[in-house]
């Protein structure tokens, strides 16, 4: 629901979110209801925080993660305070800074949330190791890089 009330908001700001998004899309399979009855549900409420988009300035395809305010009274952002501060100088250019960078950071206007939108990547869970090596440079840059999250 939050996508979809937000779909041309984000278009204005531009970012185009799924087709199923916009308004007054409806699916493809409502007058099957036999079909819809053996359909696997189609929403994961796990990552309901999660959209991806097209950026239109370059296509780029970009995650828009919404960041709830801790404090609905005084809202202090917490991820978005991490995020902003790995992605500004000097641990910007840091080469052991090894985090995810911001494109933007976007703020509701209609609640307290703020949208972080970041480029997309994969799971790295998705992308198998191949060799032992691999292993060990990618948990080595975990581990290089946590310390500096509680700083």
């Amino acid at each position: 629901v939050f996508w979809r009330d937000h779909y041309l908001w984000l278009q204005d700001r531009g970012y185009l979110l799924r087709a199923r998004y916009a308004p007054g899309w409806t699916t493809t399979w409502r007058n099957h209801l036999q079909f819809v009855s053996r359909a696997p549900k189609l929403t994961n409420f796990q990552f309901e925080f999660l959209a991806d988009a097209t950026r239109v300035s370059d296509g780029s395809v970009v995650l828009i993660k919404k960041s709830e305010a801790l404090n609905h009274e005084a809202p202090v952002l917490h991820e978005d305070r991490i995020f902003r501060k790995f992605s500004s100088e000097p641990l910007n250019s840091d080469p052991k800074n090894h985090c995810i960078r911001m494109v933007e950071i976007l703020p509701v206007p209609d609640d307290s949330n703020n949208l972080i939108v970041m480029p997309f990547y994969y799971d790295w869970y998705l992308i198998p190791f191949l060799t032992i090596g691999e292993a060990v440079e990618f948990f080595s840059q975990i581990i290089e890089a946590s310390p500096r999250v509680f700083e």
